[in-house]
Protein backbone atom coordinates (compact mmCIF):
# COMPACT_ATOMS: atom_id res chain seq x y z
CA UNK A 1 0.00 0.00 0.00
CA UNK A 2 1.34 3.43 -0.93
CA UNK A 3 1.76 6.25 1.57
CA UNK A 4 -0.98 8.41 0.01
CA UNK A 5 -3.41 5.47 0.32
CA UNK A 6 -2.60 5.19 4.02
CA UNK A 7 -3.12 8.93 4.44
CA UNK A 8 -6.56 8.63 2.82
CA UNK A 9 -7.49 6.17 5.56
CA UNK A 10 -5.83 8.18 8.33
CA UNK A 11 -7.76 11.28 7.29
CA UNK A 12 -10.93 9.64 8.66
CA UNK A 13 -9.34 8.33 11.88
CA UNK A 14 -9.81 10.06 15.21
CA UNK A 15 -6.27 8.99 16.19
CA UNK A 16 -4.64 11.19 13.56
CA UNK A 17 -2.24 13.93 14.60
CA UNK A 18 0.24 16.28 12.99
CA UNK A 19 3.96 16.56 13.68
CA UNK A 20 6.03 19.75 13.75
CA UNK A 21 6.34 19.67 9.92
CA UNK A 22 2.53 19.61 9.60
CA UNK A 23 2.60 16.05 8.29
CA UNK A 24 -0.13 13.65 9.30
CA UNK A 25 1.06 11.00 11.73
CA UNK A 26 -0.57 8.45 13.98
CA UNK A 27 -1.53 10.04 17.29
CA UNK A 28 -0.74 6.79 19.10
CA UNK A 29 2.81 6.29 17.79
CA UNK A 30 3.66 9.82 16.57
CA UNK A 31 5.06 8.23 13.42
CA UNK A 32 3.78 8.12 9.83
CA UNK A 33 1.31 5.33 9.09
CA UNK A 34 3.01 2.04 8.22
CA UNK A 35 0.22 -0.56 8.16
CA UNK A 36 -0.04 -2.96 5.21
CA UNK A 37 -3.77 -3.12 4.38
CA UNK A 38 -5.78 -2.10 7.43
CA UNK A 39 -4.99 -0.30 10.65
CA UNK A 40 -5.94 -2.21 13.79
CA UNK A 41 -6.22 1.04 15.77
CA UNK A 42 -8.54 2.80 13.31
CA UNK A 43 -11.43 4.66 14.94
CA UNK A 44 -13.68 6.56 12.54
CA UNK A 45 -13.91 10.29 13.18
CA UNK A 46 -17.64 10.96 12.91
CA UNK A 47 -17.19 14.72 12.48
CA UNK A 48 -15.01 14.29 9.38
CA UNK A 49 -17.35 11.66 7.92
CA UNK A 50 -20.35 13.92 8.47
CA UNK A 51 -18.54 16.85 6.85
CA UNK A 52 -17.71 14.77 3.76
CA UNK A 53 -21.31 13.56 3.52
CA UNK A 54 -22.59 17.15 3.75
CA UNK A 55 -20.24 18.20 0.94
CA UNK A 56 -21.48 15.35 -1.24
CA UNK A 57 -25.12 16.30 -0.62
CA UNK A 58 -24.42 19.97 -1.33
CA UNK A 59 -22.64 19.02 -4.55
CA UNK A 60 -25.59 16.90 -5.71
CA UNK A 61 -27.99 19.81 -5.11
CA UNK A 62 -25.74 22.26 -6.96
CA UNK A 63 -25.37 19.82 -9.87
CA UNK A 64 -29.15 19.75 -10.35
CA UNK A 65 -29.31 23.53 -10.64
CA UNK A 66 -26.30 23.72 -12.96
CA UNK A 67 -27.89 21.21 -15.34
CA UNK A 68 -31.13 23.19 -15.40
CA UNK A 69 -29.23 26.43 -16.01
CA UNK A 70 -27.45 24.91 -19.02
CA UNK A 71 -30.77 23.85 -20.49
CA UNK A 72 -32.24 27.33 -19.96
CA UNK A 73 -29.21 28.97 -21.61
CA UNK A 74 -29.57 26.54 -24.53
CA UNK A 75 -33.23 27.42 -25.02
CA UNK A 76 -32.41 31.15 -24.91
CA UNK A 77 -29.67 30.70 -27.53
CA UNK A 78 -32.00 28.74 -29.80
CA UNK A 79 -34.66 31.45 -29.42
CA UNK A 80 -32.02 34.09 -30.21
CA UNK A 81 -31.08 32.18 -33.36
CA UNK A 82 -34.76 32.02 -34.31
CA UNK A 83 -35.13 35.79 -33.86
CA UNK A 84 -32.09 36.43 -36.05
CA UNK A 85 -33.54 34.12 -38.72
CA UNK A 86 -36.93 35.88 -38.52
CA UNK A 87 -35.34 39.31 -38.92
CA UNK A 88 -32.74 38.39 -41.56
CA UNK A 89 -33.85 35.14 -43.25
CA UNK A 90 -30.92 35.01 -45.67
CA UNK A 91 -28.24 35.38 -42.98
CA UNK A 92 -26.44 32.19 -42.02
CA UNK A 93 -25.30 33.62 -38.69
CA UNK A 94 -28.45 32.24 -36.99
CA UNK A 95 -26.96 28.73 -37.20
CA UNK A 96 -24.28 29.45 -34.61
CA UNK A 97 -26.63 30.21 -31.69
CA UNK A 98 -28.79 27.24 -32.72
CA UNK A 99 -25.85 24.83 -32.62
CA UNK A 100 -24.44 26.26 -29.39
CA UNK A 101 -27.92 26.22 -27.83
CA UNK A 102 -28.40 22.57 -28.77
CA UNK A 103 -24.98 21.77 -27.31
CA UNK A 104 -25.89 23.47 -24.02
CA UNK A 105 -29.16 21.56 -23.82
CA UNK A 106 -27.54 18.22 -24.58
CA UNK A 107 -24.73 18.85 -22.12
CA UNK A 108 -27.21 19.91 -19.44
CA UNK A 109 -29.32 16.80 -19.95
CA UNK A 110 -26.56 14.22 -20.37
CA UNK A 111 -23.79 15.58 -18.15
CA UNK A 112 -21.79 12.93 -16.31
CA UNK A 113 -21.77 13.27 -12.55
CA UNK A 114 -18.36 13.91 -11.04
CA UNK A 115 -17.73 13.44 -7.38
CA UNK A 116 -16.29 16.31 -5.42
CA UNK A 117 -12.83 16.00 -3.95
CA UNK A 118 -13.11 14.43 -0.57
CA UNK A 119 -10.90 16.65 1.49
CA UNK A 120 -11.49 17.26 5.14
Amino acid sequence: MYHFERLAICKFCSNRAFDSNRQMVCGLTNKPANFKHTCTDFIEDEAVSRKIEQRKNKYQEEKKYIGKAKIIVGVILIAFGGVIYAVIPDAEIYELPLFIGCAFILYGVFQKPRSPKESA
